[in-house]
């Protein structure tokens, strides 16, 4: 799966709920700015609604031709077939999530610290988002690793079967920034959902990424 210049956006159901807004409107701008990867995260959610929510971005995902990854849950990224999870340290190991969902499924890990990046070297894990890079109130208990710690970590994934992202307080400056230490692939959750027009600030995003 490596690949540079990739945009991986969040829709988290539990911060668009708080703000009043509506996923499904939402999650339709971000698909038609054509991200490379979605995941949907819904930590509040009963598993019911957690599934036809996973099932509705599903079959927009497929429309769209935009892969889905879904938070947590194996059970519900295999019933709604999407095409893949995200995982955290206390979640599923990696090898056990590629068993149920297949060989094929796209399966990555969060990783806050240089010794769970390098545990991550041993797992059939496809990705991994590196962060928090800065400060951000979606992960207010965690130390942002900052610039030189990500580069450090990141650099671990160079020439291996594993793509790194960075996740965690990003924006527009923040990324130039990034690009500029040649840290290349960003996933962004409030800047985009947040946004009084997502689809045109993912649009934005995306231009300097990949210019």
């Amino acid at each position: 799966m490596p690949e540079k210049n990739l945009i991986y956006i969040i829709i988290d159901k539990d911060l668009l709920s708080e703000k009043g807004k509506n996923l499904f409107t939402i999650a339709k701008q971000i698909f038609q700015a054509k991200p490379d990867f979605i995941q949907l995260r819904a930590k509040k959610s009963s598993s019911k609604d957690f599934f036809y929510t996973a099932l509705k971005l599903s079959k927009m995902a497929k429309k769209y031709r935009v892969k889905l990854l879904i938070n947590d849950r194996a059970d519900i990224a295999q019933a709604v077939e999407a095409d893949g999870l995200h995982l955290g340290e206390k979640d599923l190991p990696v090898k056990y999530a590629k068993k149920i969902l297949g060989r094929k499924a796209i399966i990555g890990k969060t990783v806050h610290y240089f010794k769970e990046a390098l545990n991550s070297l041993k797992e059939p894990v496809d990705y991994v988002s590196i962060g928090p890079i800065f400060k951000t109130s979606l992960k207010p208990h965690l130390k942002p690793l900052g610039i030189k710690e990500a580069l450090k970590i990141y650099s671990l994934f160079k020439n291996r079967k594993i793509t790194p992202f960075l996740i965690g307080g990003l924006n527009l400056e923040r990324i130039r920034l990034l690009l500029r230490k040649d840290l290349n692939n960003f996933v962004l959750c409030r800047e985009v959902l947040l946004d009084k027009n997502p689809k045109k600030k993912l649009q934005e995003l995306k231009g300097v990424i990949l210019n």
